[in-house]
């Protein structure tokens, strides 16, 4: 069958001004390109969980892209 295009994509995009406290979300879309990609959230080399005392939320969602190769 046809491939899917590999894609990615990071909001915000560029540099951001906050201060303690300010809310900043991140966005992260990948495209599925197969059962073993995954997507991992990082801050200095360690790994980010959810933490709602810390305000940190991670969810994820998987959408099918109709992008292909012909």
């Amino acid at each position: 069958g046809p491939l899917e295009l590999h894609t990615l994509s990071l909001l915000p995009s560029l540099r951001q001004v906050v201060f303690k406290g300010d809310r900043l979300p991140f966005h992260c879309t990948a495209s599925l390109v197969d059962k073993v990609t995954a997507l991992h959230w990082r801050h200095n080399r360690q790994p980010v969980a959810t933490n709602p005392t810390h305000g940190i939320h991670l969810e994820e969602s998987v959408q099918h892209d109709c992008t292909f190769i012909t």
